[in-house]
């Protein structure tokens, strides 16, 4: 847009716009309205002013400056909107590229202050789903991308977090009476991790209120597994 305004001997200083995401995804990736604040000084229409831009200033701006293959279309909106579509793939390479533009994204503050992600971080007694590899694929970019610009990051991602799921676990198998084995437990779901999780660890936290006794052997086999040479752990 600088450009635009140097066509028009004006300026940043001249002249007051916004770029912005538009209402509508159909309109494009970001939007501009600098015809309306252009207007007032050529005296013409937005629209009119928006279609000059976008048809004729821009492709020589684009030529001239190697845009094009970053801006897959250009298009007008009425009353006078311009408006984008990136092509991302390639805007990212170049965006990512340039530490400059990454180091000064807003909300990241210092570079060199500590950044912890933490993701993925399963229930271990609950099956797996798609939406946990959705969480490790977003946390695993997140790193990577902040590593490569430079950003003091740590991940934290608890892996198989032997904690109070399982020890109720242990506790259903080992004093409550509960068939290890789905098979012979008469339950319909015959999965090992989902019989766990929708059905042993359910039925061990009803078991605790009406027999307090399985709460304590819950709290040793606790301190059992914290013991790398405890015959639980």
């Amino acid at each position: 847009m600088k450009e635009v305004l140097s066509y028009y001997d004006l300026s940043n200083d001249n002249i007051d716009f916004e770029i912005a995401e538009p209402p509508l995804k159909e309109y494009g990736d970001i939007s501009c309205n600098i015809a309306f604040s252009l207007s007032k000084i050529l005296k013409k229409n937005p629209f009119e002013i928006a279609t000059d831009i976008a048809y004729n200033i821009l492709p020589n701006i684009h030529r001239k400056n190697n845009y094009e293959a970053i801006i897959k279309l250009v298009s007008v909106e009425k009353p006078g909107f311009i408006n984008f579509k990136l092509d991302l793939d390639i805007f990212l390479r170049r965006f990512f590229s340039d530490t400059r533009l990454v180091t000064n994204i807003p909300g990241l503050g210092n570079i060199q202050e500590l950044i912890l992600i933490e993701h993925t971080s399963v229930n271990p007694n609950k099956s797996l789903h798609v939406g946990h590899v959705r969480n490790s694929v977003i946390g695993d970019c997140l790193y990577r991308l902040l590593l490569a610009t430079g950003h003091n990051i740590r991940v934290l991602n608890y892996v198989d977090d032997s904690g109070l799921q399982i020890a109720d676990i242990i506790v259903a198998f080992k004093y409550a009476d509960i068939q290890m084995d789905p098979v012979n437990s008469n339950v319909a779901n015959k999965k090992f991790d989902h019989y766990c999780g929708n059905h042993v660890y359910v039925k061990i936290n009803e078991l605790y209120s009406t027999k307090p006794d399985l709460e304590i052997k819950r709290k040793n086999i606790l301190k059992e597994l914290e013991n790398p040479h405890s015959q639980i752990s």
